[in-house]
């Protein structure tokens, strides 16, 4: 008997002891599974910050983008371009020299190359006093009509050649090759010492940049512009080609030490970052020294002589970026 209730307790016992043994490891896997719930929750927390982290600096950078939108404006497209002679010292030949000017009028390209041609008339008769009308055809034919009343004969030899290299010179800034001369209906006109012509082919020579010249020798003289070709600058590169965009803004930049008449366009206060022409259009982006003076004068300066020079590449459109101003002009053609 004493034998059974042994047996009985040690089985009771036997099965308490399997019992707690079970609710603890129950116990167990329940704490260890809750633990690893509470670290994946806080790891997709953490994640789901992070890319809401990142989305935010998305964000900030478009809206920083945004914010920095250069201003852009566009001139009018009246420009006007007058020739000057400039007679130097030593009997040596006038030099045609060039200045650009945008107006805010609202003509017509044929109205403004009529202007231009009349404004730098410097023939001792004023002979383009009698031009009446100039019409362009194609964007690159331009008909003269003269008054009965011209006197084109009446120029000396010296005065015909100028004549005809500043008419050819501003012909070509205006995109014409080919020029027709018209007295009222008739076809035709006498020219100085050339005689009776109907027209005249456009035959600027070949160029690459503009130059500042001084008008008058003073401490503060007014500068216009000479081609880089009448300068005597190189418009060539070292394979014969005439220099691309880029380049010629480079060139711009200095002028050969022989020659103390005429000084570079683009000094050392401005730099330029990129110059480029893609499908007629040309672009620059440029900013000023902050720590030089920079007048009104000079921006003006500036600016006609790059449109002078993107002429030169028969662009429709100059865009000039200013980075220091954050702004964009565009100078149509």
């Amino acid at each position: 008997m004493k034998y059974f209730y042994r047996l009985f307790f040690a089985i009771v016992f036997l099965f308490i002891f399997t019992a707690c043994s079970s609710a603890n490891e129950t116990g167990n896997n329940e704490t260890h599974t809750e633990h690893e719930s509470e670290v994946s929750n806080e790891s997709e927390s953490e994640a789901a910050l992070e890319t809401d982290q990142e989305t935010d600096a998305q964000t900030t950078e478009v809206t920083t983008n945004e914010e920095s939108t250069y201003q852009e404006e566009t001139t009018p497209t009246d420009y006007l371009i007058y020739g000057e002679y400039i007679y130097l010292e030593n009997n040596t030949p006038a030099i045609l020299t060039l200045d650009f000017n945008r107006t805010k009028e609202n003509g017509s390209l044929e109205e403004d190359m009529k202007n231009s041609l009349v404004e730098s008339d410097m023939t001792s008769q004023n002979v383009l006093s009698e031009l009446e009308n100039v019409t362009i055809e194609n964007g690159t034919e331009a008909t003269l009509v003269f008054s009965p009343d011209e006197m084109m004969a009446s120029m000396s030899s010296t005065e015909q050649t100028q004549f005809s290299k500043m008419l050819t010179q501003i012909s070509f800034l205006y995109g014409v090759e080919q020029l027709y001369f018209y007295v009222g209906d008739e076809p035709g006109i006498s020219i100085g010492q050339s005689g009776d012509i109907e027209s005249m082919e456009v035959d600027a020579n070949e160029n690459r940049g503009y130059y500042l010249f001084p008008t008058e020798e003073t401490d503060d003289p007014e500068y216009h512009y000479v081609t880089g070709a009448t300068a005597g600058e190189e418009v060539y590169d070292e394979n014969g080609e005439l220099l691309d965009f880029a380049e010629t803004l480079v060139a711009m930049r200095s002028v050969t030490d022989d020659n103390v008449a005429r000084q570079p366009s683009i000094n050392e206060t401005v730099e330029i970052h990129h110059a480029t022409i893609d499908e007629n259009q040309a672009e620059v982006s440029y900013s000023i020294d902050q720590k030089a003076e920079w007048t009104e004068e000079e921006q003006n300066q500036l600016e006609s002589v790059l449109q002078l020079t993107a002429l030169d590449f028969k662009v429709d459109e100059l865009h000039l970026i200013n980075q220091n101003e954050e702004t964009l002009t565009i100078f149509p053609f």
